[in-house]
Parts: C-alpha cells; structure tokens; sequence
C-alpha cells in the first residue's frame, strides 16, 4: 500500500484503536480487574479490517451480534482448513468418500460467506448512493483500469480481513503477555521512556502513532512480537516454479511445500544462541537484521513473491497500536493466570491454520493519574462512554 493510499485509512484505524483503549480503561477498572486481552485485540483487529476492506465499522453492521456471527464463522474456518490437519490431505483415495470434515468445511465457508457478502453489500450500496467510501475494496471497483471481477474484488477483500482479523490479534496477545512478565517490564519502560523521548508527550505520541514510524525501538519491539510468536507456523502451502537445489537434493517443479516458518524464525545460526528469548533489541544491534531492503528480516509474514501481501499495513497497524497501548497502560499480569510465552508452546489451536494463545489475565493499570495530555482526553471520553 502507498502512502497516499495508507493516510486515506488513518482516520478509521485512529477511531478503531480508540474505542479499544476506552473499552480497555472501562471494563479493566483501570487495572482494577484482570482481562484476558485476546478478545479485546480481535475485537480492534476486525474492526479495523473492515474498516480498511469495506469502509464499515461493527458499529455500522449493528454491533456486537454481527461481530460475533463473524467472528464464530471464521473461527470455524481456521480450525479445519489447515493443510495437514485430515488423512484425506495425504491419501487422495480417502476424498472420494463424504466425510464429517468435508461437510464441515463446506457449511463454515457457507457461514463466514453469508457475513463477508453482507459487508460487501453494503460498500457497494454505499458507493452507488455516492458516498465517499475510503476502502480497499471501493478503490478496486472505483479504479478504471481494472479488470476485475466481482468475485476478485471479493477475494482481495477477504484477504485482507482473513490477515486482519485472526493474526494481528493472535501477534499483539502473545508480545503483550511478554511485557507483563518481570523480564518485561524492563522492555515496557524502555519503551515508554523511547516514545517520549522522540515526541514528548502522550498527546503528541497519540496523535502520530498510526501516521509514522519514528520510534525505532517500538519498531524492534513489534518484529521481535512478529518473530517471537509465529501465529501461522508452517505458512500455505506454495507450488514450486522451477527445480530448486535442496540440502543435497534437488525439489522438482510443480510439487507443493510447506516453509517451516516457526523453526526459520528461531534459527539460530541466523539470531544467535538467544533465538528463543523475546529480546526487542536484536532489531537494534545487527544492522543485517533492521536493515529490510533486499532481505527480510523475519518470516512471520512468508517470504518470497506470495508473502502475505498486507505486510505493510499490518506493520503499520501494529506499531500505532503499540504506541497508543504504551502510553496509555502499565501491563501486569495475576499471579493466577500468567501468560504462556514459550515461543512454539503458546498455541492452544494446534490443529488450526491460524495459532491461538491461551487466556491469561492481563492487569491494564492506567497512567492516567499523572499529567499526561493524552489520557487526560481518554478520561474526558470515559466519562462520555460511562
């Protein structure tokens, strides 16, 4: 995504974030009450995917009910499109016969359709009462040059929600339970202390957050999270172009492999002897690693031509994010249900395309109570919402 292209989406990803921020302030009690954070994560991770995909927010499709109906449907579809999940995956004889998991796959692609053509109604209603609609998919139908389908424009949608909406939260779950340990909160201040330093106020570092990225240590801090806590292990399944020499052998053109994203990412010929230790400032120190021209510098997103295309955006989302959850919360956690941050043991989803991390109960302590301009404007707006 260009420039110009990103700074029409920064309104509505800066109204998503802010409603996450106020619903954590609110139902947290400002660290009063323990969250388990995923949810919280998903909920601004769907809302701003919408947002970038079909210009609506959940408030624009009627709440929490419409949100929820998606989000089950797409949930449904992870935990069975995984590639090695079914022996009908390795013996093709076995597809001739019905199964309970074809059946399945059919009627959670059919559930997740019924929400996913319901946003695409509605942009194109949108778009044809001459609205202003700023999303991904109003740009491709608006675009004379296309030659795009309405089934293509509905793919390119969905893969931004299908990125958006599971990995984004399932990355920001993970890192921050890395935080709220007793190593992390070293990494915290260090981060805070950063943000302020390149900008000198929360209000100041709350209202640059989505629109650059100046602060390189929240920088480091989101590609260690990207690194650390792989959220789709194994990638998709890529067709090979041509013969590739392999470790002595030689894989034929045509054939389908699966990268090893999880094992690449913790190489520790590439990351050193502390490749299984979250540690932001790795991205700091070796200029081969921060420096992204040529080479990139972990595979959390792929690799090659087929990496996943909403890399960008997806940085973007997550260094704002970052900076407006800093400024905002100290991150704790109870002593009753800490966070599981082994790197390759945190998903609860083994069998699913997408991992998910356990619930754990995350302490959002405000930093309100000090002079800071930007929660000050949080606190007036609380006591709106409230």
């Amino acid at each position: 995504m260009s420039k110009s292209n990103w700074i029409k989406y920064i309104p509505a990803v800066e109204r998503a974030s802010e409603e996450m921020i106020l619903a954590i302030l609110k139902d947290g009690e400002r660290g009063q009450k323990p969250l388990n954070p995923l949810p919280y994560m998903a909920g601004v991770a769907n809302n701003l995917s919408w947002l970038i995909a079909y210009g609506k927010s959940v408030t624009d499709m009627g709440g929490s009910s419409f949100f929820r109906g998606f989000f089950d449907a797409s949930q449904q579809v992870t935990s069975i499109r995984w590639s090695t999940h079914q022996w009908t995956d390795w013996v093709p004889l076995r597809r001739l016969f019905p199964s309970v998991h074809v059946t399945r796959a059919i009627q959670a692609k059919e559930k997740r359709k019924y929400y996913l053509d319901k946003l695409y109604d509605a942009m194109v209603q949108d778009i044809e009462q001459g609205q202003d609609v700023h999303c991904i998919g109003a740009d491709v139908i608006l675009d004379e040059k296309s030659q795009l389908t309405k089934e293509d424009v509905q793919s390119v949608c969905e893969g931004m929600m299908q990125g958006g909406s599971e990995t984004i939260a399932a990355t920001l779950s993970c890192g921050l339970g890395a935080l709220a340990t007793a190593e992390g909160q070293k990494i915290q201040k260090e981060a805070y202390d950063a943000i302020f330093a390149e900008y000198g106020s929360a209000k100041a570092a709350w209202d640059a957050a989505f629109r650059e990225e100046k602060v390189e240590y929240v920088v480091a801090l989101y590609k260690e999270m990207m690194r650390q806590y792989v959220v789709v292990p194994q990638g998709a399944g890529r067709m090979t172009a041509k013969d590739l020499p392999f470790r002595g052998t030689v894989l034929p053109k045509g054939i389908l492999i699966f990268m090893n994203l999880e094992g690449a990412n913790h190489d520790k010929e590439w990351y050193g002897e502390d490749a299984g230790e979250f540690n932001p400032k790795r991205w700091l120190t070796r200029e081969n690693l921060i420096n992204d021209k040529g080479n990139t510098p972990h595979l959390g997103y792929g690799a090659g031509a087929r990496m996943c295309p909403a890399w960008a955006i997806s940085n973007r989302i997550l260094y704002g994010l970052l900076v407006r959850i800093i400024i905002n919360f100290q991150i704790t956690h109870t002593p009753t249900a800490p966070p599981n941050t082994h790197p390759t043991q945190f998903n609860v989803t083994p069998r699913s395309s997408v991992a998910r991390p356990g619930p754990w109960g995350a302490i959002f302590t405000s930093r309100s109570k000090g002079s800071s301009l930007a929660t000050h404007e949080t606190d007036d707006m609380l006591e709106v919402v409230e």
